[in-house]
């Protein structure tokens, strides 16, 4: 958060694209709450995240093993009308039962089936 707290010292303005490459540094280096934190503050300056912006955090989530956060984002996807690339789903279905959470696996594909989507 030192890089957005230094920016907006300098008297710079956040924009969503500023947000989208410090959400997705925060992402890479594995700074999940850090991810989260500027994700929520994105929202609170009035701009809306992107598909990139939760798809970083589901990823960055799933590989540190955190499960319930990722269904917490894929609902949150729902929820503002983005649209999921299946490619995650199927990809976190897999991540999950290769780690035998078949429950959390169930829960992405009742995710997919509620939105009539199926995985080809």
């Amino acid at each position: 958060m030192k890089v957005k707290n230094k920016m907006l010292e300098a008297g710079l303005k956040l924009d969503r694209f500023t947000y989208r490459g410090l959400i997705h540094g925060f992402c890479k280096a594995q700074e999940m709450d850090n991810a989260k934190e500027l994700l929520f503050s994105m929202l609170g300056a009035g701009f809306s995240p992107s598909y990139c912006n939760y798809s970083w955090l589901v990823d960055g989530y799933s590989n540190q093993g955190n499960e319930e956060t990722v269904i917490k984002l894929l609902n949150e996807f729902v929820r503002r009308g983005l649209c999921v690339d299946v490619s995650v789903y199927r990809a976190l279905i897999r991540r999950f039962c290769k780690k035998e959470k078949i429950d959390f696996a169930e829960r992405v594909f009742g995710l997919i089936y509620a939105r009539e989507w199926y995985i080809g």
